[in-house]
């Protein structure tokens, strides 16, 4: 049976529904099954874009993938830059969404120009400054304090909370840092930081906002694990913050696990690995109690890699550990069986986590060589096997 794939793109003035998919020489074939217009609408003097048009359009796409018969499996959908819509706490639109080709940002950006240059706009950004770009448009939104000026200004807040809370941890004596943390501290509520906040400290914390964000998660959750114990203080100017710490307590991948090992470096630890191993076993165990597809998801993840190291060792009569050598077999055996093992045998997944920050550790040169066994038809064959497996593991839910 054929599987189809979707692609809805709306552009400025049209839209489309593209449908594709793999005939039988595995040659991707794709056709256009619906197009229709796109408009914008004028309402009180400015130019909106008409969501409801634009949803009955999509709708009306899929419904003749229906009436061809090719139903997709997967749907993506793409649209042009810029422009946004905002959303209540019930997921209900505030207000129209603005055009990108409306005059408002003309007088926004003239009068957010006078409080930042160009120059420096663009040494911070690298974006050409037009009229229409999203920044001007959110500046606008905050003149008219629409609402969104309060949810910004409390991400912001709590990132720059964030980020110097657990930077002073570390470095207790800077006087900066001290200065800074003292300053947001300084705060009881929203209000009162909307009165004293000039453009500049607001593009300061900002700054925060993406260096937190573009952080590790391994970051993430020590940073949100340190201000739990300021967490009603944080809640007074972003009461959002809970959905962070829910977010970033409970999101976990195997990333965070070589995240944790060079922190520990960094600290000079002398059991590193070893206290790496033993620490994300702990969540490990934790995570599976609360939430069992994660749980899979990043053992699977974790096998894969383990399994592609520890078998190159067996090929090369390089592996020892007779325990190791009983994981691989029962990982080719049976997969699943190995994840449900690993829930009741704390040393196998000991093993599974060594294993797996073993292989992350290796040199560039050492992944090659191991890059260029799997080259060979023979041993590709039995990892190529494990792999489909594990990925049919990944898209199952529940146990």
């Amino acid at each position: 049976m054929k599987k189809y794939y979707l692609a809805i793109d709306i552009g400025a003035t049209s839209g489309r529904h593209i449908l594709a998919h793999y005939d039988e020489n595995n040659e991707l074939v794709y056709e256009e099954v619906y197009r229709f217009l796109n408009k914008t609408i004028k309402k009180d003097g400015h130019l909106f874009w008409d969501v409801n048009l634009l949803f009955k359009n999509i709708i009306d796409g899929l419904k003749e993938c229906k009436k061809i018969n090719k139903i997709p499996t997967f749907i993506g959908i793409d649209t042009f830059g810029v422009d946004y819509c905002l959303l209540d706490e019930n997921d209900k639109l505030v207000r129209d969404i603005y055009s990108y080709r409306d005059f408002r940002t003309d007088i926004s950006k003239v009068e957010f120009e006078k409080e930042m240059g160009i120059d420096t706009l663009f040494k911070k950004t690298g974006v050409y400054p037009h009229s229409f770009n999203t920044l001007y448009q959110l500046y606008d939104d905050i003149k008219n304090k629409c609402g969104i000026y309060d949810y910004l200004l409390g991400l912001a807040f709590e990132s720059a909370y964030l980020v110097t809370s657990i930077s002073l941890k570390h470095y207790p004596q800077d006087k900066e840092l001290l200065k800074s943390f003292s300053y947001l501290k300084s705060f009881y509520s929203i209000e009162e930081l909307k009165e004293s906040l000039t453009i500049n400290t607001f593009i300061n914390l900002l700054e925060d906002v993406t260096y937190f964000y573009d952080s590790a998660l391994y970051y993430k959750r020590e940073a949100v694990k340190n201000a739990l114990d300021d967490k009603e203080f944080i809640m007074s100017i972003f009461p959002s913050f809970l959905i962070d710490v829910l977010t970033y307590l409970n999101r976990y991948d195997a990333s965070v696990i070589v995240d944790e090992y060079y922190e520990r470096v960094k600290e000079n630890s002398e059991n590193a690995f070893n206290d790496t191993v033993s620490m994300s076993t702990e969540d490990l165990i934790r995570l599976e109690k609360e939430d069992f597809d994660s749980y899979k998801y990043i053992i699977l993840e974790m096998i894969e890699y383990y399994y592609k190291y520890k078998k190159y060792l067996l090929s090369n009569n390089l592996l020892y550990d007779e325990f190791d050598i009983d994981i691989i077999s029962m990982i080719e055996e049976d997969l699943l069986s190995t994840i449900y093992f690993s829930i009741s045998n704390n040393t196998l997944l000991e093993k599974i986590i060594s294993g797996y920050l073993e292989y992350k550790l290796l040199s560039n040169e050492k992944l090659e060589e191991i890059n260029e066994h799997y080259n060979n038809k023979n041993n590709k064959k039995a990892f190529i096997k494990i792999m489909k497996k594990s990925y049919e593991l990944k898209n199952q839910k529940n146990r």
